[in-house]
């Protein structure tokens, strides 16, 4: 879930949180934000489309700050804010 991809580009220090099966699913995702949320992480930076962001938000609510890289089918997903002072003031 990002592991390898930070790797490939130089980022060698990586704390992996969770071990997911080859094809993650919406649980896995809860469950490493879950797993960033007891390491006291000060920001969830994740990448996905409005199913991710769903779960995310499942976990987080709006008690940690988050922010992704939309990515997803639905790029302009209504889940997503359109720029910096429109996600400042959700």
């Amino acid at each position: 879930m990002g592991e390898d991809v930070l790797r490939e580009t130089g980022i060698h220090d990586v704390q992996v949180v969770s071990h997911p099966a080859n094809k993650t699913t919406a649980l896995d995702t809860k469950i490493a934000v879950q797993n960033f949320i007891e390491r006291d992480v000060d920001l969830i930076l994740f990448c996905g489309g409005d199913g991710t962001a769903r779960d995310v938000f499942d976990v987080v609510g709006r008690k940690y700050t988050n922010s992704c890289i939309p990515s997803g089918v639905k790029m302009y997903s209504a889940v997503f804010a359109i720029d910096p002072s429109t996600a400042q003031k959700l």
